[in-house]
C-alpha cells in the first residue's frame, strides 16, 4: 500500500465461484484482505469486467454490487503496443432505499511490453494504462500488466503496487 510503503503486505486472491450474469459466465475474483471483488470473463478478443463488489459503507461485511454497462473491456487480445480504445460506462448500484448512478469515461492504451519471470519461466507482459474520469474533473491513472497464460501479473495505482508471486490451481491446492 502506497500509504505505508515500508510495510509490504501479502495478499491472497481467489476465484471462489463462477456465476452467470446476462447469460454469460463470469469468474468472481476476490482478494478479501484488501476488499477487491469483481466479476471478469474473457473471449478470444477481450477481457471484460461486469460487476464490482464494494464493501457497504460502515458495514464492511456486506457488499454492494455495482453493475457496469456495457461491461468494461479492460484488455484486448492479441496485445499490440499502441492499441487504444475508449469506453463510456454506466455504473449503477442499489442501496435500498436509494440507487446511485455514475457515468465513467475510460481510455485504455497498450503502452509497452517487458519480460517477467514467474515460476522459472519468462513471459512477455504488456502494460495497459487506464485513464478514468468519474466526472469529478480528476483523471485517475492505473497501469496493469498482463501475460498470456497468466492474466493479471502486476498493478500500479495511486493507492497500491501489486505483483504476482504465487499461483495455485484448485487441483494443486488439493494435493
Amino acid at each position: 500500500m502506497k500509504n505505508d510503503p515500508q510495510k509490504p503486505i501479502s495478499v491472497t486472491a481467489v476465484i471462489p465461484s463462477i456465476e452467470k450474469n446476462d447469460g454469460k459466465k463470469y469468474f468472481f475474483y476476490n482478494a478479501p484482505s484488501v476488499d477487491v471483488r469483481y466479476f471478469v470473463r474473457c473471449d478470444e478478443s477481450w477481457a471484460y469486467m461486469r460487476v464490482i463488489k464494494y464493501p457497504f459503507p460502515v458495514l464492511n461485511f456486506l457488499t454492494v454490487d455495482v453493475y457496469l454497462t456495457p461491461e468494461v473491456k479492460f484488455a484486448k487480445f492479441p496485445y499490440r503496443i499502441g492499441d487504444t480504445w475508449d469506453q463510456i460506462i454506466s455504473a449503477e448500484a442499489a442501496l435500498i432505499p436509494f440507487s446511485m448512478h455514475m457515468d465513467i469515461k475510460c481510455k485504455f492504451t497498450v503502452m509497452e511490453s517487458e519480460k517477467f519471470t514467474f515460476d522459472g519461466k519468462i513471459y512477455d507482459i504488456f502494460r495497459i494504462r487506464m485513464e478514468r474520469d468519474e466526472g469529478n474533473n480528476h483523471i485517475r491513472i492505473e497501469d496493469n500488466w498482463f501475460a498470456e497464460g497468466l492474466g493479471f501479473v502486476r498493478g500500479n495505482t495511486p493507492d497500491y503496487y501489486i505483483e504476482l508471486k504465487k499461483f495455485t490451481t484448485p487441483a494443486e491446492k488439493a494435493k
